[in-house]
């Protein structure tokens, strides 16, 4: 995987047990076997804690490799990522693989973790859907990991940690490679494969892109806004930016933006989706006239959203979403066949920066952005990372009004006008040919009494 994405570097992190080191020696003479140079091998004791975890992650961070394999247990890989993202080692410009070892449970992490673990990939054990694995899965739903006896598979899922979700990137096969799909040989995953999300995203993309365009001697450190973090005092936010009261102190750039603003379904019957993560959704959308608070059904996932969609009102589903741009397309790039997005205005509709009151930054950045979207580079970055991830060519085509489209209305009008006039000409026409007439035979019968009362042989005496 490395090697066809052109990596010709990496660090190797793994614990400090004798599997882990029998596992970085077989990784690490496979890498040389494919010419990849292993630049530094990091062994973490199981008990490290979390300053011992920092000083080595920070030493690794000041190395030129930025591609980092690690093998551990989800456990320790937790709090590896944990600390990393503290360093900032989870932002753009770094690139984090894992193992089996840790992604095969990844299910058991909780949203913490996942939230730690924002952009990785990783290598899952495959195991086909089957009845068995369905009924063992609804009677041990609280199963812990400790409890689990791995299965070896010969065919693993490449997995892409974005949000709370694993989105299946393909597979890899010990005879076939990397694939999309079981059956399908192809050693190239850089062509077959679906786009990897690296750490990173479109707000720190957009910003680092403005700032750096800017003065790029500008430095700036990425810290991650938590509940626990109320209070404390920050020079500028980016991501999903509500404006509170208790922020009354800042000005926002490019603030979220809902698409629910007179939004009215053809039937008023409907069930109506949204995302039940996000406290401001519930309120604005009922807010709204056209919409009931008892028509509205909260989800959870994409896939959870999916799924209702597919099954519409009459089944337990919905008919529509309702919620932010970004949240719509990042659902799109997964899910576009079938669906598609009304009620979007701008591309400047979606995540923002908030800056302090009076900051020389807000007007700067505003104007800055405003000259990246006409360069077309707002437009790349919302392509990478929102863009349409699914085949185009299963994606419905949206029948868009134009002149070619309305040329028959247009024909009948043309027509209808044209009629209209011909017949109001011979209306017209015949009326003053008919009053001519008239006026000629009025005169010319005034006439001959005229000249039959002065003709002598009219008969008429003086």
């Amino acid at each position: 995987m490395a090697l066809s994405y052109g990596w010709k570097d990496v660090i190797v992190i793994f614990e400090d047990t004798e599997n882990g080191r029998d596992m970085d020696t077989f990784i690490t003479n496979f890498l040389q076997e494919k010419r990849i140079t292993v630049t530094y091998m990091s062994p973490i004791s199981t008990s490290s804690n979390n300053e011992v975890l920092q000083e080595e992650l920070h030493k690794l961070s000041n190395m030129q490799t930025k591609l980092y394999i690690i093998h551990a247990a989800h456990s320790l890989a937790f709090h590896i990522f944990k600390n990393a993202k503290c360093l900032g080692m989870m932002d753009a410009g770094y690139k984090w693989i894992v193992t089996s070892k840790t992604m095969d449970l990844l299910d058991f992490m909780d949203d913490e973790a996942m939230e730690f673990m924002q952009g990785v990939v990783g290598l899952k054990s495959y195991v086909p859907q089957s009845r068995d694995l369905k009924k063992l899965t609804l009677k041990n739903h609280v199963m812990e990991p400790k409890h689990i006896n791995m299965v070896v598979t010969q065919v693993l899922e490449i997995i892409n940690v974005i949000g709370k979700e694993e989105v299946k990137v393909g597979f890899w096969t010990t005879d076939a490679g990397f694939t999309k799909k079981i059956g399908k040989m192809n050693y190239f995953p850089y062509d077959v494969l679906e786009p990897i999300v690296w750490p990173g995203g479109f707000c720190h993309d957009v910003f680092v892109a403005a700032f750096q365009a800017l003065d790029p001697n500008v430095a700036f450190e990425f810290i991650p806004i938590t509940h626990a973090g109320v209070g404390q005092e920050f020079d500028a936010a980016i991501g999903d930016i509500t404006i509170t009261s208790n922020r009354s102190l800042y000005t926002a750039t490019l603030s979220s933006l809902l698409t629910v603003e007179q939004i009215q379904l053809a039937s008023n019957r409907g069930l109506i989706g949204y995302h039940h993560n996000i406290p401001i959704q519930l309120g604005v959308i009922v807010s709204n006239m056209n919409f009931k608070e008892t028509r509205l059904k909260p989800y959870n996932t994409l896939e959870e959203i999916a799924d209702a969609l597919t099954r519409g009102s009459k089944k337990d589903g919905v008919n529509a979403i309702v919620d932010e741009i970004p949240y719509i397309k990042e659902f799109l790039a997964h899910y576009s066949s079938g669906y598609t997005m009304v009620v979007s205005e701008d591309i400047t509709n979606g995540f923002g920066f908030v800056f302090p009151k009076g900051s020389p930054f807000t007007a700067k950045s505003s104007t800055q952005i405003a000259k990246f979207r006409e360069e077309g580079g707002l437009q790349m970055l919302q392509e990478k990372w929102l863009g349409q991830k699914s085949d185009s060519k299963s994606s419905p085509a949206l029948y868009i009004l134009n002149f070619k489209g309305l040329r028959g209305l247009f024909l009948i009008s043309e027509v209808s006008m044209v009629l209209s006039l011909f017949l109001f000409m011979v209306y017209y026409t015949h009326e003053k040919l008919h009053s001519t007439y008239e006026n000629a035979m009025l005169a010319g019968g005034k006439l001959a009494f005229i000249l039959r009362f002065l003709s002598p042989k009219s008969g008429i005496r003086s």
